[in-house]
C-alpha cells in the first residue's frame, strides 16, 4: 500500500527506526526538541518515521483498513511537505 511513496523515502524511515531500535517515544521526543528548535523539515521527517513504524505494526490487521490509510496519508503528506522545500511552516 506505501507503493505511491517513493522506495528513497521509505528507504530513510527505515534508517531513522532502525537508528531508534524502533522506539516511538524516542521518536516523538525528536518530533518535540525538532519543533521547539524550529527545525521543522526534521519534525515531518521524524513524524513520517512514526506513521511509517505504526503502519509496519498493523499493516495486516484487516480490521485496520482505515487507520493504516490514514498513515499512508500522512507519510505522503509529510513527503509532499519536504520535498517541496516549504517545511517551515
Amino acid at each position: 500500500m506505501v507503493e505511491q511513496i517513493p522506495s528513497e523515502f521509505i528507504s530513510a524511515l527505515k534508517a531513522i527506526l532502525k537508528s531508534v531500535d524502533n522506539n516511538p517515544y524516542a521518536l516523538t521526543e525528536s518530533m518535540n526538541i525538532s519543533k521547539k528548535e524550529g527545525r521543522m523539515d526534521a519534525y515531518y521527517t521524524f513524524e513520517a518515521a512514526l506513521a511509517y513504524l505504526t503502519y509496519t505494526n498493523i499493516r495486516n490487521e484487516p480490521t485496520m483498513k482505515q487507520e493504516i490509510q490514514k498513515l499512508i496519508n500522512k507519510m505522503q503528506t509529510n513527503f509532499d511537505i519536504l520535498s517541496s522545500g516549504t517545511s517551515n511552516k
